[in-house]
């Protein structure tokens, strides 16, 4: 994954646990993180998704690929120049920009 330092803390790895991404969370102020497989982008998780799972019982050491969210917005590269305008229509904070295998290549934070 080649982004800017800056960007890595909008990023969790799969297999981390909710308390992980709660980390991440706090630390980014974004209000919720890109999932990603290696390079590859597998979903997103909000503060609200957390939230979520926890009121479903769900304890903090559960991973986040059980309460991801798979079905998320993200734009290919060429679209790029559109993504502020997709999170001030979408109000979402952190926008995925994906080749077409789904790679990382840039995210767009509001």
């Amino acid at each position: 994954m080649n982004l800017d330092q800056n960007k890595l803390k909008y990023i969790v790895d799969s297999k981390s646990t909710i308390e992980d991404a709660w980390s991440v969370i706090n630390i980014n102020d974004h209000r919720s993180v890109i999932v990603v497989d290696g390079d590859k982008v597998v979903g997103t998780l909000s503060d609200g998704d957390l939230r979520q799972a926890i009121l479903s019982k769900r304890l903090s050491s559960t991973p986040i690929w059980e309460v991801m969210n798979t079905n998320f917005m993200y734009i290919t590269g060429e679209k790029k120049k559109e993504g502020l305008n997709i999170l001030e229509k979408k109000n979402i904070f952190l926008l995925p920009v994906v080749d077409d295998e789904m790679t990382l290549i840039d995210i767009i934070a509001k």
